[in-house]
């Protein structure tokens, strides 16, 4: 795969700071590689319904959208914080912080899977 400098630099500093692993690395090449496929044979896929792999891709991104969002929150967002201090870094559990992002991504997945519960809810904080 072939990355733009920016795209290598990123993810060489996300693995030299600990945030993903070479099997992320190898993970988000197969993305983009799918990402790829997505945007080039989308005729196919619509008129075909040809559609491979999505559910396995789309969680892995999930997963590694997930760890880089807590680890961001847990080492950047928190430690500039004032309201935390390092006694309340070492209670929380930091698998399960739930980033804005995931939080839309979750919504979003519940609502195509027709949790109406869940769209009751964001029916009733959502602006007019």
């Amino acid at each position: 795969m072939v990355w733009d400098s920016a795209d290598a630099y990123s993810i060489s500093w996300l693995i030299e700071n600990e945030v993903i692993t070479e099997e992320d690395r190898e993970n988000i090449e197969v993305l983009k590689s799918y990402r790829n496929y997505l945007a080039h044979e989308m005729s196919n896929i619509v008129f075909n319904g040809e559609i491979k792999d999505l559910m396995q891709n789309f969680l892995c991104a999930y997963q590694l959208i997930h760890k880089i969002e807590n680890w961001w929150i847990v080492n950047v967002e928190m430690t500039i914080n004032p309201d935390f201090t390092n006694n309340n870094l070492e209670d929380i559990d930091v698998d399960n912080i739930q980033s804005g992002k995931k939080l839309m991504i979750d919504m979003a997945l519940s609502v195509l899977a027709e949790n109406k519960e869940l769209l009751e809810k964001f029916s009733q904080i959502s602006p007019q």
